[in-house]
């Protein structure tokens, strides 16, 4: 079901999967002061400076033209984006791709160019293919950090506008509490962090994935949701730290759709 909590299964598999470099996608910045100007200023980032602010800019154009985009890095190095499919190709490693989004795109470093190509999937192997989400998720980890956009107020509630795909996303710890906790009642960075006795950078870091996905909440009127409660699947033994949401894991869906 699109938009839905993944099953106990495949969250198992996504956070093996996440602990092995948890620290390349949630650093290791100890939780702040929120009265030091100097530790609000190092939780701090610009999305614009990285391939993930690149990457979204380029998206935008590309829906709005229709057309596949290459993005260049390097001779060899590139990423071809299908609007329809809405699929990326990536031809480099996944530690390369992890090093370039980590770090400010320097001038030149990057240009792209609109094409004609086509997705087949017989271009490449199943594992240079990923979303176009999953990209922008991932991306925004590499680039954050565990740091949260300029502008962010970390004193704001936080809503979602509908339940990430997370079946497809790379989850981190806390991913499901964190969404969870918001899809019940919005809080903000600070009380969520409290709330649920997790470092501030994992929320952190979350809100700045939803956000790249522009599935973050934070405005004075929040969207009406349904709340439905869905039950997790029965004899499976459940992680630890996901304990509280055993038997009851909410979804939601815009009233809108």
């Amino acid at each position: 079901m699109e938009g839905a909590p993944p099953t106990s299964a495949g969250y198992q598999i996504a956070r093996h999967l996440a602990e092995k470099d948890i620290q390349a996608f949630l650093g290791s910045t100890p939780d702040i002061d929120t009265t030091s100007a100097q530790q609000l200023a190092n939780i701090r980032y610009d999305p614009d400076s990285f391939f993930q602010g690149k990457l979204r800019q380029i998206t935008a154009m590309m829906k709005q033209k229709g057309q596949a985009v290459r993005l260049q890095f390097s001779e060899e190095e590139f990423i071809i984006l299908y609007p329809d499919e809405e699929i990326a190709q990536i031809n480099m490693s996944e530690s390369r791709l992890g090093a370039l989004s980590a770090a400010p795109i320097s001038p030149g470093g990057l240009s792209f160019t609109f094409c004609d190509d086509l997705f087949s999937p017989d271009d490449g192997a199943a594992d240079s293919i990923m979303r176009l989400d999953a990209l922008m998720w991932k991306t925004a980890l590499w680039a954050s950090r565990g740091r949260i956009p300029y502008e962010t107020d970390l004193h704001r509630a936080v809503a979602l506008d509908r339940w990430p795909n997370l079946t497809r996303l790379l989850l981190l710890p806390n991913t499901l509490e964190i969404a969870a906790l918001w899809a019940e009642q919005p809080h903000s960075l600070i009380e969520t962090a409290a709330k649920l006795k997790i470092p501030q950078r994992y929320v952190f870091g979350f809100y700045s994935a939803v956000f790249a996905l522009g599935l973050a909440n934070t405005g004075e009127t929040m969207k009406a949701l349904d709340y439905i409660p869905i039950a997790a699947d029965v004899g499976e033994k459940q992680p630890v730290s996901t304990s509280w949401l055993s038997n009851w894991i909410p979804f939601f869906r815009s009233k809108n759709g």
